[in-house]
């Protein structure tokens, strides 16, 4: 067991206490903080007497508003201390926490995060689990043992925006390639008010086949909001969506919230959820930090499934395990859990432009690299689980199910994340 000393400086006690508590959950660390220093004990500090060197300027920028990574990094994806070194403990601090993304005011035109403003695009590390190669760094030089935890696991959702619309489009589509069969089951699934993506039951089915479990994300409101974003096509309080929330429980799988983008809050629209009261994620990924952090934290919900870029798969924090953000405005941790999101299936298709065969290569690759220290995060829309025009889609998702059956990657459930992470 090795012993720390944090000297009692405002400006990082709590955050470096934070470093020291992501370590001891997340990997193991055998570390005991002490409250004064012993000859044997590794002392943490600015002044250059102390075995781990802070970087004083990062701490004096953060303290006054200044978060921008080319300001914080302005040579690569690290924080140096007075001394020149790497100090993993800020860089750590900063990447995992998102802090670039503060007070960043040139957003896209839906209010988010660019991922061309970001340091993962600005130093090509959007795919590298940076963090844990500083935290392993940190731990080998200070005599720290820790463990780099096999991993080997995966959470699947399904963020359900559409569920009664695109029954024209599917109609043109079938006519067009004249598979009249299939032009007279979606005209007839319409007549009976059975939206072309009312696939729940059929995602259900096909993941319990796999002994896989996943989490449904339900859009409580319904409508376009002025920033031209619709929102839900359905009604969460109609008798065929509450009776498909009830057979998700059933099944063994877990329903969520997905945040609208409407200005209602996260608490409000978690009761119209009802079955999903802990679980959130926002729809179009729309949310700017750190307000979604403290709107997170008013809303008493325990875990947050966001935490991705909408144009890039991969690391948005340069880390790949659930964790509990920091609160720079209170300096103190947040109490709930945030478990990044690292593969969107629109990511894939609208922004980075790969066809079925190239993307499910991209993903499979990825997932391979990263599978022992990453809990691998994975959202399919439900209109991406169709028999009509987006039936590759399906397949790709089934063949995704097979690749990871084939290296015994299991899916992790949100108590399970509680147990672990929280």
């Amino acid at each position: 067991m090795i012993k720390i000393f944090i000297e009692n400086n405002y400006l990082f006690i709590n955050k470096v206490n934070w470093f020291f508590a992501l370590l001891i959950k997340n990997h193991k660390a055998e570390v005991l903080i002490i409250d004064n220093p012993e000859h044997d004990s590794i002392n943490i500090g600015f002044s250059n007497f102390n075995d781990v060197i802070l970087s004083e300027i990062f701490y004096q920028n953060i303290q006054s508003g200044i978060f921008n990574h080319r300001s914080i990094m302005p040579l690569g994806p690290y924080i140096l201390n007075s001394k020149g070194e790497i100090d993993y403990i800020s860089s750590v601090f900063y990447l995992v926490n998102c802090i670039q993304e503060y007070a960043e005011s040139d957003l896209d035109k839906f209010g988010r995060f660019k991922y061309l403003n970001s340091l993962q695009y600005r130093w090509n590390i959007i795919l590298e689990n940076l963090v844990l190669g500083y935290i392993e760094a940190f731990c080998k030089k200070y005599n720290i043992k820790f463990e780099l935890l096999k991993i080997n696991a995966i959470i699947l959702s399904h963020d359900i925006d559409f569920f009664n619309v695109g029954w024209k489009h599917e109609v043109l589509w079938s006519i067009k390639l004249k598979k009249f069969m299939l032009t007279y089951e979606i005209l007839y699934r319409r007549f009976l008010g059975n939206g072309v993506f009312n696939n729940i039951e059929d995602l259900l089915s096909l993941e319990n086949n796999f002994n896989y479990n996943s989490i449904y994300f339900w859009l409580p409101k319904n409508g376009e909001c002025k920033d031209g974003i619709d929102n839900a096509d359905y009604d969460i309080n109609s008798s065929i969506i509450r009776r498909l929330l009830t057979q998700v429980e059933l099944g063994g799988s877990y329903n969520g919230l997905h945040k609208s983008s409407f200005k209602t809050t996260i608490s409000e629209e978690a009761i119209l959820v009802g079955k999903g009261s802990n679980l959130s994620r926002f729809h179009f990924l729309k949310f700017t930090l750190p307000d979604a952090f403290d709107d997170f934290e008013v809303s008493g919900l325990k875990i947050e499934f966001s935490l991705g870029f909408s144009d890039h798969f991969g690391y948005r924090n340069s880390y790949g395990l659930p964790f509990k953000p920091y609160c720079l405005k209170e300096d103190r941790v947040y109490n709930f859990l945030m478990v990044p999101l690292h593969i969107m299936d629109t990511t894939l298709i609208k922004h980075m432009d790969l066809n079925n065969e190239k993307m499910l290569y991209e993903i499979c690759e990825w997932v391979n690299k990263v599978k022992d220290h990453t809990l691998i995060s994975l959202l399919w829309h439900n209109n991406y689980f169709s028999n009509f025009s987006n039936f590759e889609m399906k397949n790709n998702y089934f063949k995704l199910l097979e690749f990871l059956r084939e290296r015994n990657i299991k899916t992790t459930n949100p108590n399970q994340l509680i147990d672990l992470f929280f």
